[in-house]
Formats: structure tokens, C-alpha cells, sequence
């Protein structure tokens, strides 16, 4: 926790946006980007954080040509509470655009095999930046074959840059006939790891799989085999390992229902653990136990409107490690539950939602928590929004304990421009040194126009989990007063 009492002025400008056309329609130039700066002040002195996000577009068809600047002077990491300086180009690149083909130059994302082969990305939520810079191309030579291909350099370490290449291909036999629902895809991807480290390693990724597709139901299933080649100081020190993985999903939409299911299955036997890597997590909560190393699990999940004014949705999920280290040693298990309800206008100018979450982490910890939330109209320019949240949770480790957590918010909206908003939350866990049991934030909205707005909040935050991707990192609590501006162009 920031050991501060602190004042912080955030200004979020998503950008000066610019557009030049020679032609009424036609976009030529586009800018956008994000500005903030923050300022904590304390007993002593005060500190200043300053970020800046510029992008920008020369959109020349087929050709676009892209920049993204980071200017970091510093900024404040809200998982670590460290400051980072950063100045450069995190993202250059050249795009062609033109039926059959898309390619890009330089900076690039991309996924094949659903994750289970290669991924390349950046997750702002989580912080994470594992782009690529090189070449990636998308080909459609007919109209039942469609192509990538990828290679450059990862970025998840800019100590010891990675060697990616990859591609995939997706087949659609019975185009011929007018049927697309039926298709059959191939991937395979390589990665080399160099490290000063580490010993240098080869991972290659192998996969198959199809896609079946009706008016009420679709199944996909997707196997992968992976490769791994350490390489040692002598030829009888290098390793070679193996692993491989499936993944299948099927959603039904019955006729004549209003209802939706989902079901998820995975099985991920030292397939993962890597960078540059995210196969379905089947998750609701988007966490995993081992990077799909050592895991299996399943997911289902059913929404349905039965009548105009309801909406339902129930879901359970489970993970569990396929092996242990030893006999001695229980199986890490992970158990998920949702379930809502949603009722909207049977009360006039009323709608009730009541939510459900169950996570149970076997002889770790688990929780449950149920939330109320209502919005009703006052008038036609005036609501108000309450919800309250309780939540238990048990830890086993390192020493067993019960806590109970309770949240209230409380929130008033007049004519949409102005919005007044109070947060309580409370628990009984005991603190730790110059921790809270209780933390209290109000703050004051308001809407210049739909692009832009100015809040003035204060009290403390508590911080927690975020997960994303299947990665899970901590935000860290804060307290005292933050001022934002945002603008949208």
C-alpha cells in the first residue's frame, strides 16, 4: 500500500484526434492517443508520474502506416507502485489491405489454433506486452482456403529477444456446394528462446483440428503436439521433451428455447508454459493452474430468456492437475460457479439483477459471494443505482481462517451528466501492520459532453486481483484524492 496521503490529478486525454480527407469520405490521417499524469503528495514531498500514448495512422490505400509512442516520464505502475521511465516506439508498421491479401510489416498480433499454437499480444488490464515485430501475412487465394504465416522477433524480454515463425490454415471442402459450415484448420509454430541465462531452447507447436457449424448448434475440437529441445553445453546435457493438448466446444441454440449452451473441455498435458502462449483457459475467471502445463478441466454454461422481462444465466466450471509431484501430495482443484437473474420493467421503472460466484481452490482457499444490484427512474432525468455485495472466504494455507467481506455502493444520475457515487467495503479479517479493515470512496461525475468528462473522487480503494488471459496480477490499494479528465476523439 503506498504509505502516502496522497493527491492524485489524473488526466486521461484518449487523444488529440485528427482526420485530413482529400475526399469528403475518404480518412487520410488519423491520430488518437491517451495522456496522464498523476500527482501524489505526502507528509515530505510530492511526486509526479506522466504517461502519454500517441497513435497514429497514413491510411494510403491499400497502405496504412502506424506508429505507437510511449513516453513514460515516469509512469506509475499500479501492480508494483514502482516508477517507470520508457521512451520509444512500441509499435511500427506498414499494413496492405487489399482482396486476397492482408500483410502486415513490423509491429503485429496474432493468434493461431485458438492459442494453442502461437499468440502474440498486449493486455493493457494485466499490463503484459508479448508483440512481435517482423512480418505477418493473411491469404485468401480461393474462396475455400485461407492462409497465415508469420515471423519476426517476441518482445516479452528485451534483454533476450525470441525467434518467432508460424502459420495456419483453414480449408472449407464443401465450399464447391455452397456449404461453409464445415472446415478443417492446421497450425504449427516455432519459437526460440536465447537467454544469458538460461540454456538456449526450441519449442515448436504442432495442431489440427475442425469446425462444424448449423443454424442451432456449432463443434469445434482442436489437437496440438508440442516439442521442446534444450540445448546444453554438450550434445549428452540437451533434452528433448514433449507434450500435447486438445481442446473442444460446442454451443447449441435450440429452436423455438430463447436458450444458449456453452460447453468447454480441455486437456493440456506439458503443452504450455511459455511465452507467447494462451489456449483456453475454460475458465469464467480467466485463471489457470499451470499455463497448460499439467491441467485438465470443463466448462458449462446456459443463459436463457424464458419470458420478456427475465433473463437467466448458470455456469460451472472445474480444473484439476493431471499428475502430482508425488503420490503424497493431492491434486491442486479448482471449482467455479455463476448464476444470475436479471428482471427488468415487472417492477416499473425498476430492474433487480442478483449475481452468484463460487471459486473453491482445494486445500488452498475458497470463496463464495452474492451481489444485489437495482436501478430504478425517478423521473425521466433522475435514477439511482444501489448494489450490495457479501462475500466469504476460507484460506487453508498456510494457516486456515474464515474472513467475510461486505460491499455497498450507492450511486444518483441526473439528466446522464451528472453522477454522484459512494462505495463502502468492510471486512473482518484482522490487518497486518498499517492495513485497513475499511475503506470509503466517493466521487463526483461530470459529463461535458459524450466524449468528454471530469470526476473528483476521494477516500480509499482497496485494490485486488485482476486476471486476464490467464494471468492474474495484484493492484495495489490506494488513498486520497484523484482528480480525472478524460476526452475521446
Amino acid at each position: 500500500m503506498f504509505k502516502k496521503i496522497p493527491i492524485i490529478t489524473t488526466l486521461l486525454l484518449v487523444a488529440a484526434g485528427a482526420c485530413f480527407a482529400l475526399l469528403p469520405t475518404t480518412e487520410i490521417l488519423s491520430i488518437h492517443g491517451s495522456n496522464e499524469a498523476i500527482y501524489l503528495l505526502t507528509d515530505e514531498e510530492g511526486d509526479e508520474y506522466f504517461t502519454d500514448r500517441l497513435e497514429l495512422d497514413l491510411n494510403l490505400h491499400p497502405f496504412t502506416i502506424g506508429v505507437v509512442a510511449l513516453i513514460y516520464q515516469p509512469r506509475l505502475n499500479p501492480f508494483s507502485g514502482i516508477a517507470e521511465y520508457q521512451t520509444d516506439f512500441s509499435q511500427i508498421f506498414l499494413k496492405y489491405n487489399a482482396k486476397p491479401l492482408k500483410a502486415t510489416i513490423g509491429s503485429f498480433t496474432s493468434t493461431l489454433a485458438k492459442g494453442m499454437v502461437l499468440r502474440t499480444y498486449e493486455d493493457i488490464d494485466v499490463d503484459r506486452n508479448w508483440m512481435a515485430k517482423g512480418a505477418y501475412l493473411e491469404i485468401k487465394p480461393w474462396k475455400d482456403l485461407e492462409i497465415k504465416v508469420l515471423g519476426g522477433r517476441g518482445e516479452a524480454d528485451d534483454d533476450s529477444p525470441d525467434n518467432i515463425y508460424g502459420g495456419e490454415f483453414t480449408a472449407y471442402p464443401l465450399s464447391a456446394l455452397g456449404i461453409y459450415g464445415l472446415s478443417f484448420s492446421g497450425a504449427i509454430s516455432s519459437v526460440g528462446y536465447t537467454s544469458p541465462y538460461l540454456p538456449t531452447s526450441d519449442i515448436r507447436h504442432y495442431a489440427g483440428g475442425g469446425k462444424f457449424t448449423t443454424d442451432f448448434f456449432t463443434v469445434s475440437g482442436i489437437y496440438a503436439k508440442k516439442t521442446d529441445f534444450f540445448f546444453q553445453d554438450t550434445p549428452v546435457q540437451s533434452e528433448l521433451r514433449y507434450g500435447d493438448g486438445y481442446y473442444i466446444n460446442a454451443v447449441a441454440t435450440p429452436p423455438f428455447t430463447n436458450l444458449s449452451v456453452n460447453f468447454e473441455y480441455k486437456n493440456y498435458n506439458h503443452l504450455g508454459g511459455m511465452d507467447y502462449f494462451a489456449p483456453p483457459y475454460v475458465s469464467f475467471f480467466e485463471q489457470t493452474i499451470s499455463n497448460a502445463q499439467n491441467e485438465k478441466g470443463y466448462l458449462i454454461e446456459i443463459i436463457s430468456n424464458p419470458i420478456k422481462f427475465l433473463r437467466l444465466r448458470g455456469g460451472y466450471a472445474h480444473q484439476e492437475e493431471l499428475t502430482t509431484f508425488s503420490p503424497e501430495i493431492p491434486k491442486q482443484v479448482i471449482d467455479e460457479a455463476v448464476a444470475s437473474i436479471r428482471v427488468q420493467e415487472f417492477i416499473p421503472k425498476t430492474v433487480l439483477e442478483v449475481f452468484y460466484e463460487l471459486e473453491h481452490e482445494e486445500n488452498v482457499t475458497d470463496y463464495d459471494r452474492g451481489r444485489i444490484k437495482t436501478s430504478y427512474q425517478l423521473t425521466d432525468n433522475h435514477s439511482i443505482i444501489t448494489s450490495f455485495e457479501y462475500e466469504r472466504r476460507r484460506e487453508t494455507f498456510p494457516v486456515e481462517s474464515t474472513f467475510r467481506d461486505l460491499t455497498g455502493e450507492l450511486s444518483f444520475s441526473w439528466s446522464g451528466l451528472f453522477i454522484a457515487s459512494l462505495k463502502y467495503e468492510n471486512t473482518n479479517q484482522e490487518p497486518a501492520g498499517d492495513e485497513r479493515d475499511s475503506w470509503t470512496w466517493g466521487e463526483f461525475l461530470y459529463k461535458l459532453t459524450n466524449e468528454h468528462e471530469i470526476s473528483v473522487g476521494y477516500g480509499q480503494l482497496r485494490g485486488g486481483k485482476t486476471c486476464s488471459g490467464g494471468v492474474c496480477r495484484y493492484e495495489l490499494p490506494f488513498e486520497g484524492l484523484r482528480i480525472r479528465i478524460s476526452s475521446l476523439f
